[in-house]
């Protein structure tokens, strides 16, 4: 979800409750430090000065101050009769409305004596608390077994660690060496943090550190039929004028809600988010406005749907552009985008297919593009630039992903694919010690099974000591393979630095191979002489490996669990699209059919005995890429697992459900940590859609996949989001792995 960072509309001395009229300049910020940051916050009107005309950027901030600014910038005015009496130092002061609200949003939780202390002045970690609370980041419960030492002067293991690394991670700290952590924060200081926030949302970025003011536009775009400039949000009151009913009842309808409450309004028009990206340039839409329309998640996902629109200011007209679109044709949208354009031409907006690389025989392929608005983390180094199209980016080299992406001015992520060949059916590998081996039919990419795939290939960063030439295939590519294979290398207890060391992959890979294969008189010696697994380099130089099928794990849709909650007696039919079905409690017999009671017990009318759920193990042929998750410790992963559990909408008993299944069999893995990603209802119907007569009102899905890993690495942090329960609700829930899992 966007948070929606309203500071700019606060018009009140910045940390300070006097009111006082706006100076014409603030003549004590030049030269300042923070002058960037303290000038933007000041023409945007967030801050305004003191009477006298200065600023006092070194002076300190109180917490009572602090959360007034906090509170105001989500949009939200606190009930003076709703939020009081909060602390025994906060009872109906000025200040009440905005601390209570703070800690009912969990943001604040005050001392260990019970009081919040409103008007002491806040030190530096208690303020960056506050700003990374506010903001709704995640914060990961613990990072003392984290690798990176965020700063000199602290402790990874003190309270505020989480949150100082989290707001690094953001990019909203200016410090470098030392924090000084109990250091009272000033004017200045506070307001280089929230600039950053400000700069982070208004540019759809996931860290400061991505925000390039100096962007060019590539002559793709500026040849193009669209005249683009800064993406900005769109005051969209006059197309939403007399519509929003209609998309409000539309909605709800779907759910039987026939009593819709001014917080359902408020929550589905939340969802939608208006962006102005330029002026059309061409017939029949000159000079009208392009508006991108973001449609969040109901619930959890990994990409919103957003539609490019053209839109006529002096007439309120506005045009669905659906070929230069990648949204759901939702019926209760239909004011919205029922007037479609199907057949207009603009150049310059949609990504081009293909690219090719300067100066290399390679052509890359667009393989998706999506409008992420919180996605600019998957800009990283330069990897060239194209005459015509402009830049390509590697994605951030922490993340290990093989793919190439593109950058449109409106916010629109391309990712473009690299594909050697290795494995069309032709190509064959000439070993160094003789014979040859065709690859399609023995080796694979690694994949995450049940339909879950990473984003392309994986990069590896290796010491190419560390291989040795395998052999090379009949189109030319070379192949290598570890030159110093360790039995049991996987085993070591120390981390740091060998999860992706070949010999701990080649191993890893022995080690599942035998714990699934019991009986098995493979050798560890045996196993390598199959040339297991193998490396290839691609045109930029960047290493990925491919494994021999026969030590592939295999991984199936583990142990999804479905509960019916009918608000009366009812008789139900399940089925599930899943390719292969492999277990299932009672048999599925093509489809369950059973009487569902309110409670969630089921009467199956097939062997005429009772069940608290439906369950059901099968295998998908269909493939949802994941690129969004958690790296979790082992120590904190069952209160990790709880409180995501809970957040994704599970009630106890089915978060107990799931805990009793996949805690103890995470926990059995030897590595110390996981990466944890969660699928969602709308993202896993593609994997295995679920067909329910009569149809639910809520169908809630909580799908996830980890992986076991030695040393944490940095992800893209995934956001977490429930759905509220209505009428005939079905639930489910359910997990795979990288390895398998039983």
């Amino acid at each position: 979800m966007l948070k929606k960072i309203l500071i700019s509309l606060i018009a009140i001395g910045l940390l300070s409750v006097v009111a006082v009229s706006y100076a014409a300049d603030l003549y004590d910020v030049g030269g300042h430090d923070n002058e960037t940051a303290i000038q933007y916050l000041y023409d945007n009107g967030v801050i305004s000065g003191y009477p006298d005309g200065s600023f006092r950027p070194d002076s300190v901030v109180n917490r009572a101050e602090l959360l007034k600014i906090l509170v105001g910038g989500t949009g939200v005015t606190p009930s003076v009769s709703q939020y009081n009496n909060c602390f025994p130092d906060v009872k109906d002061d000025w200040y009440a409305p905005f601390v209570c609200y703070a800690k009912s949003e969990g943001w604040v939780d005050g001392y260990p004596d019970g009081t919040f202390k409103p008007e002491q002045y806040v030190n530096k970690v208690e303020a960056i608390k506050m700003v990374v609370n506010s903001q709704e980041y995640y914060v990961p419960n613990t990072v003392s077994g984290y690798d990176t030492v965020l700063f000199d002067d602290i402790d990874m293991n003190e309270w505020y660690a989480p949150y100082l690394h989290t707001a690094s991670q953001r990019g909203l700290l200016e410090e470098e060496g030392s924090f000084s952590p109990e250091a009272l924060m000033r004017r200045g200081q506070i307001s280089e943090n929230i600039y950053r926030a400000m700069i982070i949302e208004a540019h759809g970025l996931y860290t400061f550190d991505d925000y390039r003011s100096d962007r060019v536009v590539s002559p793709y775009f500026e040849n193009g039929d669209i005249d683009f400039g800064e993406l900005t949000p769109f005051d969209a009151t006059a197309i939403m004028a007399g519509k929003t009913d209609t998309i409000v009842n539309g909605y709800y309808e779907g759910f039987g809600n026939d009593e819709i409450t001014q917080a359902d309004k408020d929550y589905l028009l939340g969802l939608l988010n208006w962006y102005e990206a330029g002026t059309i340039k061409v017939e029949p839409y000159e000079g009208w406005k392009l508006l991108l329309l973001e449609l969040q998640c109901d619930g959890m996902c990994f990409r919103s749907d957003v539609y490019r629109l053209a839109y006529n200011s002096e007439t309120n007209e506005l045009k669905y552009l659906v070929d230069y679109s990648d949204g759901a044709d939702h019926d209760y949208l239909e004011v919205l985008i029922g007037n479609q354009d199907s057949d207009v031409s603009l150049s310059g907006l949609n990504p081009p297919q293909t690219v090719s690389v300067p100066g290399m025989d390679v052509t890359l392929e667009l393989e998706s593009a999506f409008a992420d608005f919180n996605s600019a983390t998957y800009i990283g180094e330069v990897a060239f630039t194209e005459s015509k199209y402009g830049q390509l980016y590697f994605a951030p080299e922490q993340y290990g992903y093989g793919c190439l992406y593109f950058e449109s001015p409106d916010g629109v992520i391309s990712q473009y694919k690299y594909d050697i060949g290795l494995l069309d059916d032709s190509v064959v590998i000439n070993w160094e010690e003789g014979g040859e081996t065709n690859l399609s039919s023995n080796y694979s990419l690694t994949h995450r099974g049940c339909g879950i795939a990473g984003s392309c290939y994986f990069v590896d960063t290796i010491d190419e000591s560390e291989i040795v030439l395998a052999g090379v295939t009949n189109d030319g590519v070379e192949l290598y393979e570890v030159a110093d294979p360790i039995e049991g290398y996987s085993e070591n207890k120390d981390p740091e630095g060998i999860s992706r060391k070949p010999q701990y992959l080649l191993d890893s890979y022995y080690q599942i191979y035998l714990r699934l294969n019991e009986d098995t008189s493979v050798t560890f010696d045996d196993y390598v002489d199959q040339k297991p697994l193998l490396y290839w380099q691609d045109p930029f130089g960047r290493w990925s490996s491919i494994l021999l099928d026969d030590f592939m794990p295999a991984a199936e849709c583990g142990k999804p669990v479905i509960y019916l909650y009918p608000e009366e007696t009812t008789d139900v039919s399940v089925e599930v699209g899943i390719s292969e079905m492999t277990v299932s409690i009672p048999d599925y017999n093509e489809g369950w059919k059973v009487k569902a009671y309110s409670d969630g017990t089921l009467y199956n009318y097939e062997d005429k005995q009772t069940y608290p759920y439906l369950f059901w193990e099968g295998h998908s042929d269909k493939e949802l890429k994941v690129d969004k998750g958690f790296m979790v410790s082992k120590k904190e992963l069952e209160s990790f697992l709880t409180g995501s559990l809970k957040e994704l909408g599970l009630n106890a008993q089915e978060s107990d459900d799931f805990m009793e299944f996949w805690y103890p069999i995470m926990m059995d893995n030897s590595e110390n940590y996981f990466y944890v990603t969660f699928v969602g209802t709308q993202d896993f119907n593609k994997i295995a859609p679920l067909a329910i007569e009569p149809c639910p009102d809520t169908l809630l899905r909580v799908f996830m996949y980890y992986e076991p890993v030695a040393a944490p690495y940095a992800v893209i942090p995934q956001e977490l989001k429930g759905m509220e329960r209505r009428g005939f609700t079905v639930v489910e829930w359910g997990g795979t792995s990288s390895r398998t899992w039983k």
